[in-house]
């Protein structure tokens, strides 16, 4: 125990052991003050190292409370669409697709081969009363303005009904011409169209009729042949 200081007493002229003082409303204060002090230091140096963290660089993983702003997705650009071989188109009504020796072409239905028939790369179609008549042949050259030389070549009483003429003003690749013959004592009326098929070579589709001298529907019949005519190694419509 510590002894505390012995003070002299003037009323009692004598020394006296000192008596605790009691302790004043200031001391009290201070030291509350000195605690108080003393755990915001504490306090303070604890959450430096939090305060540091939570103030470093911006640069670091953190979460930001900082609103963000939706960034607009990135468009995907719409692919373009493969370029792609056409599409085989519908046979008209009364036409059947036909294959022979690797070429594809229509035909009117019920119409059958005729391999006697002297006919060119395929056998001629006739209809069953033998009175209409299909002829497909490969022409020789490379000019459709000249594949009509000589087209009277073999015939009897040949005559041109109507001069060759584009199929459609605005395609120079198909020619259709109107005759009229004779074959074995029989009148025949004929249209016949020159076109050139894909890879360059020419063909000619002929449509012979004994019945019908304006030739109406021989025209119509060989255009539509011609129009679905696929030569061998034509993929581009099976």
């Amino acid at each position: 125990m510590t002894r505390r200081p012995r003070y002299w007493n003037e009323d009692s002229q004598s020394w006296e052991d000192s008596a605790p003082a009691p302790a004043g409303p200031g001391a009290a204060r201070r030291r509350v003050l000195w605690w108080t002090a003393a755990a915001a230091a504490v306090l303070a140096v604890a959450l430096v190292p939090v305060f540091s963290q939570a103030g470093g660089d911006d640069s670091g993983d953190r979460a930001d409370s900082r609103p963000k702003r939706t960034a607009t997705p990135a468009r995907t650009p719409t692919p373009s669409p493969s370029s792609a071989a056409p599409a085989c188109p519908d046979l008209p009504a009364g036409y059947e697709a036909v294959r022979e020796n690797g070429f594809g072409f229509a035909v009117p239905e019920g119409w059958e081969a005729d391999t006697t028939a002297d006919s060119g790369v395929l056998p001629g179609y006739e209809s069953s009363d033998g009175n209409r008549f299909l002829r497909v042949s490969e022409l020789s050259g490379s000019d459709i303005g000249t594949s009509f030389d000589g087209l009277s070549t073999g015939w009897s009483d040949f005559q041109v009904l109507a001069d060759p003429r584009p199929v459609d003003e605005s395609d120079s690749t198909a020619y259709l011409v109107d005759y009229s013959l004779s074959s074995d004592g029989i009148a025949w009326s004929v249209a016949e169209i020159h076109f050139r098929a894909r890879g360059g070579t020419l063909y000619s589709v002929a449509a012979f009729t004994k019945e019908d001298p304006d030739l109406t529907d021989e025209e119509s019949l060989a255009q539509t042949v011609a129009a679905y005519f696929h030569p061998p190694g034509d993929t581009a419509c099976a």
